[in-house]
């Protein structure tokens, strides 16, 4: 779990989206495995899920919006197929509304506030590792969480503020 959370810290405190969505992948192949060795099948499919969800988010970064908005619906509707088939109960909310938020933050937008987005994905993550009993799995949510406030902070405090939808549509064209 701690190569967890050196992956996540990695990328949130990072002031490059590209390698945000690198390292926060590597991030979720840790937790992948957490989850299969938990039995967390819920979670454990969607850090797999997430796992290609940073591929896709990277390979439509620079191109239109609509092709980010197809990838955003697909990965959506792959998570919602997911979260059902491995259903657990309400547990099984919380991974998967964190996967909502993630995937937006990661597909549409950019800088400080996919950063925040992703570090209230991380506190999700936690509270469920919290429903699991799983206090390691809390400490690396909680790290990740915290990097991600301090990866906004600093972007925000660098003159980097966060591109806005309409600024994405204009680098695309």
């Amino acid at each position: 779990m701690f190569a967890a959370l050196a992956c996540n810290v990695r990328a949130l405190i990072g002031n490059c989206d590209r390698r945000l969505r690198m390292w926060q992948g590597l991030g979720f192949v840790a937790w992948c495995l957490s989850g299969i060795l938990l039995g967390a099948w819920t979670a454990a499919c969607l850090a797999a899920l997430t796992v290609g969800r940073y591929i896709a988010a990277e390979w439509s970064s620079k191109k239109a919006q609509n092709t980010r908005d197809i990838v955003t619906i697909v990965f959506l509707a792959l998570l919602m197929s997911v979260t059902a088939l491995t259903w657990e109960g309400m547990s099984s909310l919380l991974p998967a509304l964190a996967g909502v938020i993630a995937t937006y933050a990661t597909t549409q937008i950019r800088g400080a506030s996919t950063r925040l987005a992703l570090a209230f994905a991380s506190a999700l993550w936690g509270v469920n590792a919290w429903a699991w009993g799983e206090t390691c799995g809390m400490i690396v949510s909680a790290g990740a969480a915290l990097a991600g406030c301090v990866g906004a902070w600093r972007l925000h405090h660098a003159g980097n503020a966060p591109l806005s939808r309409q600024s994405m549509k204009d680098q695309a064209a």
